[in-house]
């Protein structure tokens, strides 16, 4: 993990925590959850496989466990992890979450995969 990664989103995780947990942020997950849910059953997928990489506090993964699909978030940080985990569980919503370092784990140099739908 490079020295600025493990800086922000793990040592000052809770910088982040605010304002991916503030009720913009949290209503902005529902809605991208809500169009990222219309287009997979448009492509003729119901309750997908989905894999959130980089899933901090769950504000995506949660809503779209809430639709119907199968979903694991991965993360770098602990504490987004533990949020998440808090955050489904409160719900009774079933999704996994896992600590993961994508770029250590897959051997890549490059690895962008916001909003990436495939």
């Amino acid at each position: 993990m490079s020295d600025w990664t493990h800086k922000y989103f793990v040592e000052k995780a809770w910088l982040f925590e605010i304002v991916m947990e503030s009720r913009e942020m949290i209503e902005r997950g529902q809605k991208l959850a809500k169009a990222i849910d219309a287009y997979i059953r448009e492509k003729g997928f119901m309750n997908a496989k989905i894999l959130d990489v980089g899933c901090g506090t769950g504000r995506i993964a949660i809503p779209l466990a809430s639709l119907g699909h199968y979903v694991v978030g991965i993360d770098i940080s602990p504490s987004y992890i533990r949020t998440a985990y808090s955050k489904a569980k409160n719900r009774g919503v079933a999704i996994e979450f896992s600590l993961l370092n994508v770029m250590h784990e897959t051997s890549r140099n490059v690895l962008v995969m916001k909003h990436l739908l495939m």
